[in-house]
């Protein structure tokens, strides 16, 4: 994603793309993936990776307890395949 942002550094400074913005609902991941235990922990997912491989995008997130998500989404921005890995696996 930084690669992206740092191509495009002069057309998002002048404000070019904000109508390309998309919010894309993850489907499948839980609210005990998404929400910390720890009430005194108050940190949601944290965006690791995003690549474009073929027509897909994958985006990877680590999630606040531990693990992270990998989801695959279609070229419509629709969640294909949600994959969960721990940490201690």
């Amino acid at each position: 994603m930084f690669h992206v942002l740092g191509n495009k550094r002069r057309d998002l400074q002048a404000g070019r793309f904000l109508h390309e913005y998309k919010e894309v609902a993850f489907l499948g991941l839980g609210r005990d993936f998404i929400d910390s235990k720890d009430a005194a922990i108050n940190r949601g997912l944290q965006l690791k990776d995003v690549s474009r491989v073929g027509a897909r995008w994958q985006i990877i997130e680590e999630g606040p307890n531990g693990g992270t998500a990998t989801i695959v989404l279609d070229e419509k921005y629709q969640v294909i395949k949600t994959n969960f890995s721990r940490e201690n696996e």
